[in-house]
C-alpha cells in the first residue's frame, strides 16, 4: 500500500478514498461527472472517478461518437459510468446495460436512479456463448472481477447470450465490451447481434485471453470475417487510430476499435486514420 500511495499523483485523496470506503463514509458523497451524479460506492471505480475528476479516455469517445437515437449496449457495465454518459447522449435511443456481479449491479441500479434515467434496460447476468450458469470471481478490486471455473470460489451467476438479451434491437450503433478476458465467449453469443452492430469497443490484453485459452487473433479473425477492420488508438491522441494487425501483441490491457464503415465512424467523430 505504501508504495501505491507513493505512486499516485494525489496521494493524500488517495488514501483518504479508501479510509472513506473501509468506513463507508464514502456513501455519503457523491461523485459529478458533467450533468451526471454517482453514488461514491465501496468500489475501485467508483473511487477512481472520485480521485479523478476529469473524463476518461472512454467517457471522451462516447461523448464523441454517439448520437440522439443509438442503440448501445455497455457489457461489464459496472457502476454505470458509461451507461449513465451514454443513456444521456442516446435520448432518444435506448441503453442495454449487462452487469453480472450482484453487489455491483445494485450499484449500476443506484445511479441509474440518482439520474432519474428511464431509457436504460438492466440485466444482472453473464454473457456467454450459450445459457447456463457460471460464476464470477468476487474481488477487492472490483473493476477485476471476471468469470471463472464453476468449481472455483465466487458468485453463481446466471449465463445468457447477447443475441437473446438484443434480439428486438435492430441496430446497435457502439457495443461496448470489458469482461476482463471472456470477449471469445461473448462475441460467440452474439453473432446475430455483431451483425446489425457498427462500432465495437473492446478490451483486450494477451494475459486475460491465455486465461481462458485462445490468443487475441482469434478475436481477430472473428470480428474481420464480420466484416470489421480493428483499430488501436494512438499513444497520446484522442482522435487518432491506426490498422492493427492480426498478429499484434498486447502485452498491456488495450481498448479497441472494430468499425464496420470508416467513412460513417469518422463523420459521427472527426477521427483520423494514420
Amino acid at each position: 500500500m505504501s508504495q501505491r500511495i507513493r505512486e499516485e499523483p494525489k496521494p493524500f485523496k488517495f488514501l483518504l478514498s479508501r479510509i472513506l470506503m473501509v468506513t463507508h463514509l464514502c456513501k455519503f458523497l457523491r461523485i459529478h461527472r458533467g450533468a451526471s451524479s454517482f453514488r461514491f460506492s465501496p468500489s475501485a471505480l467508483a473511487a477512481e472517478m472520485w480521485l479523478d475528476e476529469n473524463p476518461s479516455a472512454d467517457e471522451i469517445f462516447f461523448s464523441q461518437y454517439l448520437q440522439p437515437d443509438d442503440c448501445v449496449v455497455d457489457v461489464g457495465a459496472n457502476i454505470g459510468q458509461l451507461t449513465v454518459l451514454a443513456a444521456k447522449l442516446a435520448t432518444n435511443g435506448a441503453v442495454y446495460a449487462i452487469e453480472p456481479h450482484t453487489q455491483t449491479f445494485r450499484y449500476l441500479r443506484e445511479n441509474i436512479k440518482l439520474n432519474s434515467i428511464s431509457n436504460v434496460a438492466v440485466f444482472n447476468c453473464a454473457l456467454g456463448s450459450s445459457d447456463g450458469t457460471a460464476k464470477i470471481s468476487n474481488l477487492r478490486a472490483d473493476t477485476q472481477n471476471r468469470i471463472t471455473s464453476l468449481d472455483a470460489s465466487g458468485i453463481e451467476v446466471s449465463l445468457t447470450r447477447l443475441d437473446t438479451i438484443v434480439d428486438e434491437c435492430l441496430s446497435i450503433a457502439l457495443l461496448k465490451v470489458d469482461v476482463e478476458g471472456y470477449e471469445k465467449f461473448v462475441f460467440e453469443g452474439g453473432e446475430e447481434a455483431i451483425q446489425k452492430t457498427d462500432c465495437i469497443y473492446f478490451e483486450l490484453w494477451d494475459e486475460h485471453t491465455e486465461n481462458f485459452g485462445y490468443h487475441s487473433s482469434y478475436i481477430f479473425d472473428l470480428l474481420t470475417t464480420a466484416g470489421f477492420s480493428i483499430f488501436e488508438r494512438v499513444v497520446g491522441s484522442n482522435n487518432r487510430l491506426t490498422l492493427i494487425r492480426r498478429d499484434a501483441k498486447f502485452p498491456e490491457c488495450v481498448n479497441l476499435f472494430a468499425i464496420k464503415d470508416w467513412n460513417t465512424f469518422a463523420s459521427r467523430t472527426n477521427y483520423i486514420q494514420v
